[in-house]
């Protein structure tokens, strides 16, 4: 598969000097924001001469265009506006300021992580909001999309075994539960979360909301419970078999300063880790907004209750969070042209990797291996980034429109990627063989 650019991001990283890669290391509790906003300046400052003018500042994330007023309408109105003068947009400008594969001999550690197109499906009319293979399984994922339709795949079948129409428009979340026998959809439209029996193919119940849900999970660790966020701004978790409701988290300093205008949670993912023979487990939950706030929270199992650690703020929207086991960190997209990468649960800057992002909420996910990060992009690539070394791989053309957007992408256990663009396409990639 032909690859084209003009620079490999491995460069950018070579220019750090020591001191400044001890810089990036030093990020403390007491003052990450500024510390964080001095590394990215240092990075980018360090990449400048390597790298063009990135994406004109008129280009606003849609995500900060739900910082509107109380009244739920005009939030919604806002939203649906940026959302479809961004689908009537032109194509990105300036994508080869961003790292690309110029020559496939210059790949080096990419030899394992290049791939062909395997299928492709068109399930959904509008833009993909997220795409995520069933826990555990090699064979099905599923999609969501805009439209409010939601698509169950078979990858040795090669076809749509499922689709369903679970809302009428503005479906933000898909999730399954850790036994995955149920599917968990929200909507920030109709202002609900909505939980599927999967082998009955029926509702098995529904919660409505006073504000549109903006994003939902399940718990990996305990199966009838899922947390959720809302446009005000209040982040709750739900045992779906009571529908008892309690408020984790909201941050009420926002209406010091201004009391019209609040943050909407943008991203919620959940992170766990073994820490015993008996596989005992620490759960995270990780919680970001549209402000670009990053929160943190441990999940204290025997009492239900989630105890807040810390925050750390940066300038963008939060698109996206994935954890990574082995490095016991949190990845994040954001609407600054880059995933940032953290220490959990210190929530320290580690490394970031660069790729267009500005306008679409964009997802990223992470190998089983947890060797390599592969985010969507508004070029309509998708990017695999060594994470240790925060070196560029592969870039793959992966968007069959010119204009359309790789919004999200998943990882099978056997290496299969599935990809999702903003014109509803699903793709199926696999190893490329030189046979």
């Amino acid at each position: 598969m032909a690859v084209q650019g003009p620079d490999l991001a491995s460069e950018d990283w070579e220019a750090f000097t020591e001191q400044e890669k001890e810089n990036l290391e030093s990020v403390t509790d007491s003052d990450s924001q500024d510390s964080e906003n001095m590394v990215e300046n240092q990075i980018r400052s360090s990449c400048k001469k390597k790298r063009s003018e990135g994406l004109t500042t008129s280009e606003k994330p849609v995500l900060a265009n739900l910082k509107s007023p109380r009244n739920d309408i005009v939030r919604v109105q806002s939203l649906k506006r940026a959302e479809s003068q961004n689908q009537r947009s032109t194509p990105l400008k300036n994508t080869n300021s961003f790292p690309r594969i110029e020559n496939e001999k210059d790949i080096g550690l990419a030899d394992g992580y290049r791939y062909e197109l395997s299928g492709s499906f068109k399930p959904h009319t509008e833009i993909v909001r997220c795409i995520k293979f069933l826990n555990r399984s090699k064979r099905f994922f599923s999609s969501g999309s805009n439209d409010g339709t939601v698509a169950v795949y078979d990858l040795e079948l090669q076809k749509v075994i499922l689709c369903f129409r679970a809302h009428k428009a503005g479906l933000t979340d898909v999730s399954w539960s850790s036994n995955n026998k149920f599917l968990l959809t929200s909507s920030l439209i109709e202002r609900s979360i909505k939980i599927w029996n999967y082998e009955t193919k029926k509702k098995a119940s529904s919660v409505t909301f006073g504000s549109g849900v903006t994003a939902a999970c399940y718990n990996p660790v305990r199966s009838n419970h899922f947390a959720c966020g809302d446009l005000e701004g209040h982040l709750y978790w739900y045992n779906s078999q009571t529908l008892e409701r309690k408020e984790i988290y909201r941050d009420y300093s926002i209406f010091e300063n201004n009391s019209d205008f609040i943050a909407p949670v943008s991203a919620l993912a959940y992170g766990v880790k073994s820490i015993t023979k008996q596989q005992r487990k620490m759960c995270w939950l990780f919680a970001g907004n549209a402000s670009g706030r990053l929160e943190a929270f441990k999940y204290l199992q025997k009492k239900e209750q989630y105890k807040h650690l810390k925050h750390v703020s940066q300038k963008h929207s939060i698109t996206h969070i994935v954890f990574s086991e082995r490095h016991q960190a949190v990845i994040i997209n954001s609407s600054g042209d880059n995933l940032k990468m953290y220490s959990v649960p210190q929530l320290e800057l580690v490394r970031v990797f660069f790729h267009p992002q500005r306008t679409i909420p964009i997802r990223c996910c992470i190998d089983p291996d947890s060797k390599i990060v592969i985010t969507g992009s508004e070029d309509g690539q998708f990017r695999i980034f060594d994470i240790d070394g925060g070196v560029l791989l592969n870039s793959i053309q992966a968007a069959s429109n010119s204009g359309s957007a790789i919004c999200g992408v998943d990882f099978s256990p056997e290496g299969v990627i599935v990809s999702a663009s903003s014109d509803g396409e699903v793709r199926v990639w696999v190893t490329h063989s030189d046979t």
